[in-house]
């Protein structure tokens, strides 16, 4: 499925498309990669916490150059806050709106301003993930900690960087941090929720931020200069 929408972006691309095209195949490709993470089973969609890394059967260039395209056609206006941090922009394309077809998913273009640290550990409990790094450098947070048990002590850091890709479920704990030349994303939402819904996002009892970890990351590098001493 990923090999047969990639081959038609590239030929589509090559060819010429419209916007309007071009945000159909962009929301084709992100459908094809959630399923290929968690197939659908009796048309419902899976809720198992999965994680895949990389870029599925395509390139970050090109898939920056539809984006392009269809922004061209249906332009984003990126507001802030998104999901009460003040650093991080946002604005969504729903598919049901432009495209006028019976879908319910979309992307969300979501810009994080340098050096944001500030995005709470959250947890989409109604919608599946596709990430594209559009531009820009910085650290994807996740743990393995379910979200009534979450204690902040076991996070994984992975590095990301422009034509990186991230695929995941419902249910998994993460969040995102920037480095100092920021970081652009789009992120494609299966379902969509809108972003001042309530069912858009979950925090823990427990509020973790990359501002912890930064601290540290700090505090030990401290440490071992006084053991130099």
């Amino acid at each position: 499925m990923l090999q047969t929408i990639s081959s038609t972006i590239s030929a589509g691309l090559l060819g010429g498309i419209s916007g309007h095209e071009s945000l159909r195949l962009l929301l084709d490709l992100g459908r094809a990669a959630i399923q290929e993470v968690a197939p659908p089973k009796g048309g419902v969609w899976a809720t198992t916490r999965s994680l895949k890394l990389g870029f599925p059967e395509t390139d970050g260039p090109l898939v920056r150059e539809m984006v392009a395209l269809a922004e061209n056609e249906f332009p984003l206006v990126l507001k802030a806050p998104f999901e009460q941090t003040n650093s991080i922009a946002g604005a969504v394309w729903s598919a049901q709106e432009l495209l006028d077809e019976c879908r319910d998913d979309g992307f969300a273009k979501l810009r994080f301003d340098p050096g944001t640290l500030d995005l709470p550990m959250h947890m989409h409990e109604f919608s599946d993930r596709f990430i594209v790094v559009l531009d820009g450098e910085g650290l994807f947070h996740i743990s393995s900690e379910p979200l009534e048990r979450f204690t902040g002590e076991r996070i994984r850091s992975i590095p990301v960087k422009a034509g990186d890709a991230l695929t995941f479920t419902r249910g998994l704990m993460h969040t995102f941090s920037a480095a100092e030349e920021g970081l652009l994303l789009l992120s494609y939402h299966a379902p969509l929720v809108e972003l001042d819904d309530p069912r858009q996002y979950t925090l823990p009892k427990l509020i973790w931020t990359p501002r912890k970890l930064q601290r540290i990351c700090q505090e030990s590098q401290g440490a071992s200069k006084s053991d130099v001493r």
